[in-house]
């Protein structure tokens, strides 16, 4: 925000809303950008069970750690952000099998 301040001449003492500087700048908030980004990994659902991609993006790595709170797994954040936006993760996956994509002419 500090470099988008200084693109337009503003300091925090003029008191300008950082959405109203974003909004002059034409600048995206960097959380929507974010979550852009991890929805594009789509491809990865739609991949072959076989491949080694896929294997390692569902693989679960059982070992004993210190007691702490649960970790946010990829899935789970990925889900949110779908469900936040009214979408259903699981009918995008079935969706866009593979095998019927180039029936659909996609």
């Amino acid at each position: 925000m500090k470099d988008l301040r200084r693109t337009l001449g503003v300091t925090r003492k003029d008191k300008i809303r950082n959405t109203t500087i974003r909004e002059e700048l034409g600048v995206q908030p960097v959380l929507e950008f974010i979550e852009q980004r991890q929805l594009s990994w789509g491809h990865i659902q739609r991949m072959d069970n076989n491949s080694q991609v896929k294997r390692t993006y569902e693989a679960i790595v059982q070992t004993k750690g210190k007691k702490e709170r649960p970790r946010q797994t990829w899935n789970t954040v990925l889900g949110n952000i779908i469900q936040e936006r009214g979408g259903k993760g699981l009918y995008v996956k079935i969706k866009c099998k593979p095998e019927t994509l180039g029936q659909k002419g996609i």
